[in-house]
């Protein structure tokens, strides 16, 4: 088999999209000496229906491990059932194997904060039915912990940018991204946010939130929504956008959290050249003329995992 063929095959193996994570976990199990071991190591890749990482163990193919993925603010302690699928020997003595594993049961056990379009739900949102038929009583944590959307037949859990704990006592949305437009340029702001409101993203965009504007008093409302509540404020630069009403209100007080930031807060998205007050020419910004709103997305989705 030429090396062209074996990489086409595993492409075709993969069954859900693959990101470089280094996830602290713990590996036990049986190496190739029938020895017992367990040791700390962190993920190199991670996915729906596994993991590779790197290991001082020499354990067999087809033998089966059991792995730790530690307890975070939103999920408990994981332990899962994994078969050895590839095993990449070291070349010196200073260099470690690399180990990929295959979950029995797909899930994303990973508590990724944005994860691909094409994984399944969070390991405490397979619920009762997904333990039972795992057989692992007592790992998984039943319900869930916050709105699930539906997106392509799987259940995507909606993201909240702020911890109950960093929330306090307010029972106010906080919003991973709050999108701020003239509405000339709505069609191209609407197919943006509906993709990031898919892949789980909280998103401040009008159309989602009719029930919760009906009979606000929207100004002050939204001064609090750009000014308090959003991880980072999307502003869509247009000739129409420098001169609505409401965009400006939007915009001051977008401007007034960023002046007391000390990181970046007003992401600019220009589908022209025209100039806002305030926001100086040399500030970085997405050029929409040639970014399709999927790509915008996306750009949207590494910022904030990068924060």
């Amino acid at each position: 088999m030429t090396a062209t063929t074996a990489s086409a095959q595993i492409t075709r193996k993969r069954r859900s999209m693959r990101m470089e994570e280094r996830i602290s976990i713990t590996v036990g199990g049986i190496d190739i000496l029938g020895q017992h071991f367990k040791e700390e190591t962190v993920t190199l890749v991670v996915s729906c229906h596994g993991c590779s990482y790197s290991s001082k163990h020499h354990v067999a193919r087809n033998s089966v491990v059991s792995l730790d993925v530690p307890a975070t603010s939103d999920l408990p302690l994981r332990t899962i059932t994994a078969r050895v699928v590839w095993i990449q020997r070291p070349h010196s003595v200073k260099e470690l194997f690399v180990i990929a594993l295959e979950f029995a049961t797909p899930r994303n056990v990973w508590d990724v904060t944005f994860p691909p379009p094409d994984w399944l739900p969070r390991w405490n949102e397979i619920g009762r039915e997904g333990k039972e038929h795992d057989g692992l009583a007592g790992d998984l944590s039943t319900g869930t912990d916050g709105p699930l959307l539906s997106h392509g037949g799987a259940l995507v859990a909606s993201v909240h940018a702020e911890g109950e704990a960093a929330r306090g006592s307010s029972s106010e949305t906080r919003y991973d991204v709050a999108l701020s437009f003239a509405g000339e340029d709505r069609e191209y702001v609407e197919q943006t946010a509906e993709i990031l409101r898919s892949r789980g993203v909280k998103t401040f965009y009008d159309k989602h939130e009719v029930v919760t504007l009906w009979g606000k008093n929207l100004y002050t409302h939204l001064d609090e929504i750009y000014r308090q509540r959003a991880r980072y404020t999307v502003m869509f630069i247009s000739k129409y956008y420098a001169v609505k009403t409401w965009t400006k209100r939007e915009r001051e007080s977008a401007q007034a959290r960023a002046f007391e930031e000390t990181r970046e807060y007003i992401l600019p998205a220009r589908f022209d050249s025209t100039e806002i007050p305030g926001l100086l020419p040399t500030i970085g910004h997405i050029d929409l003329r040639c970014t399709p709103p999927s790509e915008l997305a996306e750009l949207i989705i590494q910022k904030l995992r990068s924060s």
